[in-house]
């Protein structure tokens, strides 16, 4: 008998770890449920590049248009990485990014004053569901 109460409280300690252990179960079901419902997240990239010399006339709209369309309005992010101007004046560079829909969107590049602009070129990267 003295041999059962002693092993009460490793049977309480057992019980204790296996509530811990299920409910640690529990909780990894669902987060992998969660991870298989979820809808995967594309991207697409892609380079606007407007350049002539002489100097193309400003603003240059481009109409992006992607392969495949998103299930909603995904976000885009962009940056310049190439610009040639001449060197005889100031420069001034606008981008921006307008009218993003799920198939695509706008891309302006605009100079102004007495800016001359011979060339930029601009990657883009859009991603959502």
């Amino acid at each position: 008998m003295e041999q059962l109460y002693d092993m009460k409280p490793k049977i309480e300690t057992m019980k204790t770890k296996i509530k811990d252990m299920e409910a640690h179960i529990a909780a990894q079901k669902e987060q992998i449920e969660t991870l298989q419902n979820r809808k995967t997240m594309k991207c697409e990239s892609g380079v606007v590049v407007k350049y002539a010399n002489p100097p193309p006339s400003w603003p240059y709209i481009q109409s992006v248009q992607f392969k495949s369309h998103f299930e909603e309005r995904p976000t885009v992010t962009y940056g310049l990485y190439f610009l040639d101007s001449d060197r005889s004046t100031n420069l001034r560079v606008i981008t921006e990014i307008t009218d993003v829909t799920k198939t695509g969107f706008r891309m302006k590049l605009t100079s102004y004053d007495d800016s001359k602009l011979y060339g930029a070129k601009i990657n883009w990267m859009a991603c959502g569901k």
